[in-house]
């Protein structure tokens, strides 16, 4: 049960912040959806790649925390934990935003659903936090109100900008 509230709340999260990058009439909330969902598609690519690349096995694999096969199929492979990844990358940009931090604890009930789940290994848990909370900092820093003379990026499904008013 404790697993399938993390990923309800996961995703929760991610489809408040749709709804909250939609509100034209706070600005605030607005971008900082925006943020929240561009940490999110960023830090689940990220997640997949090192899936792919490091292909640590799964605790129900029983085949040990030390077993790595570097290409080993995404649903054999634990290390980061995607929905981690995916739910502190989801927080952070609110939690720093709003000064916030007791939302973390709403993300980490994602690294416990994994565990309890026996999906992922502890460190792959706590990978997947430290993996979000990077590019959702990241991500905010880079987002937030700027002065005029500073560089923006900004991440679209198709495309990457980066841009310098001056």
């Amino acid at each position: 049960n404790l697993a399938d509230l993390s990923r309800i709340t996961t995703l929760g999260m991610l489809g408040g912040s749709a709804l909250a990058a939609l509100d034209r009439d706070n600005t605030r909330l607005s971008r900082t959806a925006v943020t929240s969902l561009q940490s999110a598609a960023v830090g689940l690519a990220a997640s997949l790649g090192l899936n792919y690349v490091v292909g640590r096995a799964k605790p129900e694999l029983e085949l040990g925390k030390d077993d790595f096969e570097t290409g080993r199929s995404r649903d054999l492979s634990s290390f980061p934990s995607d929905m981690t990844t995916l739910a502190w990358a989801t927080v952070t940009p609110y939690a720093k935003e709003y000064n916030a931090p007791w939302l973390y604890g709403i993300a980490a009930l994602t690294n416990i659903g994994a565990i309890a789940e026996r999906r992922h290994w502890l460190s792959d848990t706590v990978a997947g936090s430290l993996l979000g909370w990077g590019i959702g900092t990241l991500m905010w820093e880079l987002n937030r109100d700027r002065e005029k003379d500073e560089p923006r990026v900004t991440i679209t499904p198709n495309s990457v900008h980066a841009t310098w008013e001056y």
